[in-house]
């Protein structure tokens, strides 16, 4: 099987990196950027094709891995094609493309790509595709970087990519909020690292409303009181504090006495 890939940023470079890894062909990276699709195609030991582009080179599968709002831009741009033409993005819907294209699919990682190099073994890759042959060829291709591949329609995958956000980009703005305030008070973010690496591990066995503590679900009133003062100069902070206090006392209403 070989691959194209247009785009050259994150999800480009990792996905790349893993099939060429994988010992599957990556044969073309197309690209708006010419610096940083040429780096892209050495690594891959593929060619590179300046975006846009009049008509595709042969491939088994392209994937687009660029921005969500870039999407459909870009596919608007790239010619038609019989291959078989999937995206990357979590939160697009398959008809984005199978309005343009009979055989489209989409090749979702989730996982966060910020930096490459991923081993994909154990990241989830969500497939779904306009008929049954295209299903097929990206299972094949999600299996050959990864063990855990799942079928998933549009709108189970924009309900799994909310998930993700929440899971992973609120929790590590709540992380940047507790490291400013730690810096803000020269303390080092670093004596929190123990209690992430613990809750994090917990919510592998457990459902993590099982694992709720603190202040807000015993209803400790006074300390609650206590820490918003505390955060009396810094209003963006208290807001969230107040916010999540609430969000945890809801889901875990006061047990009556």
């Amino acid at each position: 099987m070989t691959i194209g890939i247009i785009g050259s940023g994150n999800v480009a470079n990792a996905l790349a990196i893993a099939f060429a890894k994988n010992n599957v062909v990556v044969s073309a990276i197309i690209a708006r950027n010419e610096i940083t699709g040429n780096k892209l195609a050495q690594k891959a030991k593929a060619s590179f094709y300046k975006f846009p582009i009049n008509k595709l080179p042969k491939a088994d599968v392209f994937l687009i891995c660029v921005s969500d709002n870039a999407l459909q831009t870009v596919i608007e741009s790239l010619p038609h094609s019989s291959m078989l033409i999937a995206h990357t993005a979590g939160s697009v819907g398959l008809n984005l493309l199978a309005g343009k294209y009979k055989n489209a699919g989409v090749f979702y990682p989730l996982q966060t790509l910020k930096f490459a190099n991923k081993n994909f073994k154990k990241i989830p890759i969500c497939i779904e595709a306009s008929n049954q042959v295209s299903e097929n060829k990206l299972l094949k291709l999600a299996s050959s970087i990864s063990n855990k591949n799942i079928k998933l329609n549009s709108q189970q995958r924009l309900h799994l990519h909310l998930a993700a956000v929440i899971t992973n980009n609120f929790t590590n703005h709540l992380y940047a909020q507790a490291h400013a305030y730690l810096e803000a008070h020269e303390l080092p973010f670093q004596l929190l690292h123990p209690l992430i690496e613990k809750t994090a591990e917990m919510v592998f066995n457990t459902p993590p409303n099982k694992l709720q503590t603190g202040p807000a679900v015993r209803y400790d009133a006074n300390t609650i009181k206590k820490q918003i003062a505390l955060l009396d100069d810094n209003e963006a902070l208290k807001k969230l504090y107040q916010l999540f206090t609430a969000s945890i006392q809801k889901m875990n209403p006061k047990k009556q006495s």
